[in-house]
């Protein structure tokens, strides 16, 4: 089962590098993947070069300039469509899960 994970950031760049080091952390039942697609809106802190960098496999795209959160989300979700995933998780980089025992 494939999981597109959506997120839309914009200059938060320390907050998304966690939320992702998070994300990859989390334990998925046998037979689910993710996939991340991540709508960045021109990030002057170098976001999308970060991300790509440190996080190859994750999906970032550039979206223009003043593209905010509602938008950035419409498009991740547009780009995601094309890998025909099962279930959607709309993902907001100040977002942590924790492991309950």
């Amino acid at each position: 089962m494939k999981i597109a994970v959506l997120m839309t950031t914009f200059n938060r760049i320390t907050n998304t590098l966690a939320c992702l080091e998070n994300l990859f952390k989390c334990c998925l039942p046998k037979g689910y993947s993710i996939n991340v697609f991540i709508a960045d809106s021109n990030s002057p802190d170098n976001t999308e070069k970060i991300i790509k960098k440190n996080f190859p496999d994750v999906d970032i795209f550039n979206v223009g300039d003043n593209v905010f959160w509602n938008q950035g989300m419409r498009l991740a979700w547009d780009r995601a469509l094309k890998i025909n995933p099962d279930f959607f998780l709309w993902l907001n980089d100040d977002t942590f899960y924790i492991r309950m025992r």
